[in-house]
């Protein structure tokens, strides 16, 4: 009896805390135009194991995934929850769907529903998508994989790299670079 009553009291658990766990996704707003920056946010209310998601057809990866997780204590009972964000650029006009990344927890897979947004407006043509690149790289807090940068004090300076998470020392620059570059 006891053994029976501890596996309906495990069973009764596990279906909570299944039903409890939610993915939900958002946009900054829903329609753009295009060339436009779309800022996509999916949020759960739990801490997922592993995440996967499809690329977004038809829309250009900015930035992301950007992962953020927290965890609280209110009143005794603690909470956890994920965001994961998307910087986003259509290219043409249209409706477009965003899927819901599926987040894994104990061997559980959850998705949320999708995300539809409206896109007006022309085609970019070719320059005009390379001086928004130009603009969006200088604005990122985040800088694409391989960018390079130089540190330059008081007459010294040094040369690294960004390789997706920290930024790397490459190479001291000589005193004829810095010459140089002391001129801008």
């Amino acid at each position: 009896m006891i053994p029976r009553l501890f596996l309906m009291n495990v069973f009764f658990f596990f279906a909570i805390l299944v039903q409890s766990q939610t993915v939900t996704g958002a946009t900054d707003k829903k329609e753009y135009i295009v060339g436009e920056d779309i800022e996509v946010y999916y949020m759960i209310d739990f801490v997922s194991d592993s995440i996967t998601h499809e690329f977004f057809e038809g829309l250009e990866i900015l930035e992301g995934p950007l992962k953020t997780t927290n965890y609280s204590v209110k009143n005794g009972v603690a909470t956890s929850s994920q965001k994961l964000f998307w910087r986003l650029r259509a290219l043409n006009s249209g409706v477009f769907k965003i899927s819901s990344p599926t987040f894994f927890s104990d061997s559980l897979s959850f998705e949320g529903e999708e995300v539809v947004i409206e896109v007006a407006g022309e085609e970019i043509i070719e320059a005009d998508k390379n001086e928004v690149d130009y603009l969006n790289f200088i604005k990122s807090s985040v800088k694409p994989i391989e960018t390079q940068r130089v540190i330059f004090k008081n007459g010294m300076a040094y040369l690294e790299r960004y390789n997706g998470e920290e930024w790397i020392f490459i190479r001291r620059l000589s005193k004829k670079e810095i010459k140089k570059l002391s001129k801008f």
